[in-house]
């Protein structure tokens, strides 16, 4: 046999449900929610730990002003550039941007010129600017010295300071 109810305990009986229902998927968001933040925090730590452990040669490199990359005209491998702090006829130290001194062996085989003339390292003086690039099979020598290298970018003819970025000479 069917109960019949009235028409008001209908609406209480729907609404009961509809609530009921209404918290369940509210609670099923809020889970679905938790698990998402959860997992790209847990992805988010995994590629910072990923990245500490796979470009620590790269962020030394960059830390003693060393430039990381190919070996482009001027060939070699890592590449810094400064301001000459001491230099002898067996090695050659230099004052990066960021501070700190970075002293390269020269050989017999380092090529050392300026303004395109080979010279030698009793023609360097303290305070002069240069280019070096380390050699590709030990690095803690020196394969090419340029000093007082010219970097371009509309400066004064023979100019040996770098361009300052955002600056235009005319």
């Amino acid at each position: 046999m069917e109960k019949v109810i009235s028409g008001e305990e209908h609406i209480r009986t729907a609404s009961t449900q509809t609530t009921a229902a209404s918290t369940f998927t509210s609670n099923k968001l809020a889970i679905a929610i938790v698990v998402l933040v959860v997992a790209i925090a847990v992805s988010f730590f995994a590629g910072t730990q990923y990245e500490k452990q796979h470009n620590t040669s790269k962020q030394t490199a960059l830390a003693s002003g060393i430039g990381v990359g190919g070996r482009g005209r001027f060939g070699g491998g890592n590449r810094v550039v400064g301001t000459v702090s001491a230099i002898s006829p067996t090695s050659i130290s230099v004052l990066n941007r960021s501070g700190t001194t970075v002293t390269l062996n020269i050989t017999s085989s380092t090529q050392i010129s300026d303004a395109g003339q080979t010279v030698t390292t009793t023609d360097i003086q303290s305070g002069e600017i240069v280019f070096v690039s380390e050699d590709t099979t030990n690095t803690t020598n020196a394969s090419r010295i340029l000093v007082n290298p010219s970097f371009g970018g509309g400066g004064a003819s023979g100019s040996t300071t770098p361009p300052t970025s955002g600056t235009t000479t005319n």
